[in-house]
């Protein structure tokens, strides 16, 4: 009963410690086992004894067909996911084992140079709350009780690694620069400027994603590329799916 309670909760999503201590222990106690059944059904067990949390991800190498879904990320979400990895990793330096907790406002602040220059600052701070929400259902966030505020969750590294943030932090001038580009254009429209600002870089790749209560696709828009997430992989369980949104006017959705 314990292993197949362990093996269910798996397969909808991370497992903390902090969140149910018996079930953890459970995955622990049964670790071998549990990686020996996922490994029938194309999928690997990640236990992060560190950082206390459980995942499965898919194994590509299988030949299993896929039991989890892939999805794509915004270009929104994907900058958010990037700073908040940033941020994490400086603040792991100087604080340790203390916990990272940041504000939706502070969120808005660590955005705002990438994108239009804002205008309606109670919109914006909402739109950047609407992110912040759906990287909490992706398990990198949670918010607080009766807060306008997150911890950022160690899963987070498992998903932005050391080498991708590195290769990704060379990208963030050209967000900047397409950030004050598009502030100008918002200060002076014009068909020839945003034509230019079109990238010559392909979409977005597909990324597969830690356990997730949705998925999410880019915007048709505009924007910087988003190199390959090369990572190690956790996907969408399959069959969910949310309405794509509009895009608003300060770029977010």
């Amino acid at each position: 009963m314990e292993f197949s309670r362990a093996a269910v909760a798996l397969l909808r999503g991370v497992v903390e410690r902090r969140a149910d201590e018996a079930l953890y222990q459970t995955i622990c106690a049964q670790e071998q086992a549990l990686k020996e059944y996922f490994h029938r059904l194309g999928l690997l067990l990640t236990v992060d004894a560190a950082d206390e949390y459980a995942y499965l991800r898919q194994d590509e190498a299988s030949g299993v067909p896929r039991l989890m879904a892939r999805t794509q990320l915004s270009y929104p979400l994907s900058l958010l996911l990037l700073l908040l990895r940033k941020r994490l990793g400086e603040y792991d330096a100087l604080e340790g084992d203390s916990r990272l907790i940041l504000s939706s406002a502070q969120m808005a602040e660590m955005l705002a140079p990438f994108f239009p220059q804002v205008t309606d600052r109670v919109r914006f701070l909402a739109r950047v709350r609407q992110q912040a929400e759906r990287a909490a259902s992706l398990g990198f966030l949670h918010r607080l009780a009766g807060e306008d505020a997150y911890e950022v969750l160690p899963l987070l590294r498992s998903f932005v690694t050391g080498a991708w943030l590195e290769e990704f932090s060379e990208r963030l001038a050209q967000y900047r620069a397409y950030g004050a580009a598009q502030q100008e254009i918002a200060a002076e429209p014009s068909e020839e400027a945003a034509l230019s600002l079109a990238p010559a870089e392909e979409a977005p790749e597909e990324t597969a994603l830690p356990r997730t209560s949705a998925e999410e696709r880019p915007e048709e828009t505009a924007q910087p590329h988003v190199p390959e997430h090369t990572s190690e992989e956790t996907t969408l369980p399959r069959g969910l799916r949310v309405a794509e949104k509009e895009e608003d006017d300060d770029g977010l959705v």
